[in-house]
C-alpha cells in the first residue's frame, strides 16, 4: 500500500494505492495477476489496473503526482494520481513501466546479485538487477553493472563500476546454483565480491562493496553522473 497526500482548496486529501495478487493457490508469486486499486480518502476505489509484474510492496517512492513501485524481475512502474472519480474509464493512470533487458554475456564469469538493493531519492532511483562479471579468466577487473532511473520520465541510465584487483581470480567452487558452458561460469549468486548496498543521499550516490569479512563504500556526485547523459 502507498499513501500519497495532496492539496485541494487548502485541504489535505489522500490518494491510496493498494496492490493485491489474484491467482491460483499454487505458485501464486509467479502465476498471480497484480491488480492495483486507487482509493480516495473519502470513499472506495476510483480506478484500477493490472500490471505485467507483481510489485514488491516494501520498495516504493511517493511522488508529488503519483508513486513509483519496484516490481519483480527488476521492473519499475509509476502510477499517476487520478484525484477524482473518472467520467469514462475506471483505469489507473500508468505513467510508465520499465523492465531491464537481461542478456547473457560471453564472459568467463558472470554472477548473480549479492542482494536486491535499490535506493530511492526524490527524483532518481539507483537499482541493481544483476551481479558482477569478469570478461576473461586472466583479467584483473571485476565489473558491476547497475542503473540510475529518472523517476519522472522512467528513463534508465546504465552504469558500470570497475573494481581492479591483484592476482588471479580462482576458478569458482560454487555451493549454490550455477551453469557451466565450456570454460565459462554463470553463477546464480555472488562470488567473492558484490555490491551489497546502494544509497542516494541528497546529491550523493553511495555504492557499498562487500566480501565475507570486508566492506567499503564509494561515493559519487549524482549531478556529475546525470550530466554525462545530458
Amino acid at each position: 500500500m502507498v499513501e500519497r497526500p495532496w492539496k485541494q482548496g487548502g485541504e489535505t486529501r489522500y490518494s491510496i494505492f493498494v496492490a493485491v495478487a489474484k491467482g491460483p493457490k499454487e505458485w501464486p508469486e509467479y502465476l498471480s495477476d497484480c491488480v492495483v486499486y486507487e482509493f480516495l480518502d473519502a470513499g472506495g476505489p476510483i480506478a484500477m489496473t493490472t500490471l505485467p509484474r507483481m510489485v514488491k510492496g516494501e520498495w516504493f517512492q511517493a511522488q508529488k503526482d503519483g508513486a513509483v513501485w519496484l516490481c519483480q524481475g527488476g521492473g519499475m512502474v509509476k502510477l499517476g494520481l487520478r484525484r477524482f472519480r473518472p467520467k469514462s474509464d475506471f483505469l489507473c493512470r500508468v505513467d510508465w513501466f520499465r523492465e531491464p533487458l537481461s542478456e547473457r554475456r560471453e564472459v568467463w564469469l558472470e554472477t548473480g546479485p549479492a542482494a536486491d538493493p535499490i535506493s530511492f531519492g526524490q527524483n532518481y532511483a539507483c537499482r541493481l538487477s544483476e551481479g558482477g562479471y569478469v570478461t576473461n579468466a586472466g583479467d584483473t577487473v571485476y565489473r558491476f553493472p547497475f542503473s540510475l532511473m529518472d523517476l519522472n520520465t522512467g528513463l534508465d541510465q546504465p552504469l558500470e563500476l570497475e573494481v581492479p584487483f591483484k592476482g588471479k581470480l580462482p576458478e569458482p567452487k560454487p555451493k549454490g546454483g550455477y551453469a557451466r558452458v565450456g570454460d565459462r561460469w554463470y553463477l546464480y549468486g555472488p562470488y567473492l565480491l558484490g555490491i551489497t548496498r546502494l544509497q542516494i543521499r541528497d546529491n550523493t550516490l553511495r555504492v557499498t562493496l562487500g566480501m565475507e569479512d570486508w566492506t567499503r563504500t564509494l561515493e559519487f556526485d549524482l549531478d556529475a553522473i546525470v550530466g554525462k547523459r545530458n
